[in-house]
């Protein structure tokens, strides 16, 4: 797959407003996991670098060691996808 292919998937999925599922993996998991839960609970926007991307019937993303997060960066996006 594309990545042209894998970034409209992605943009469909985000116009649909359909929630996507990231799999946390190794220390990924225990270093960001908490963080990310809290964020999800309170509705919050979560940008993720250096994802694993891969289609099996949707789009599927993953963490790897370089992966990183950030949530609420201050940016006109983030406003625009909070008041969806």
């Amino acid at each position: 797959m594309s990545i042209l292919t894998t970034t409209k998937h992605i943009n469909q999925r985000l116009a649909a407003k359909i929630p996507m599922k990231v799999s946390l993996w190794d220390e990924m998991l225990f270093a960001m996991g908490p963080t990310l839960e809290t964020a999800a609970r309170n509705f919050s926007v979560v940008v993720a670098k250096r994802l694993t991307v891969r289609n099996y019937g949707g789009v599927s993303l993953s963490t790897k060691n370089s992966s990183s997060f950030t949530i609420n960066p201050p940016t006109e996006v983030v406003a625009e996808l909070k008041s969806w």
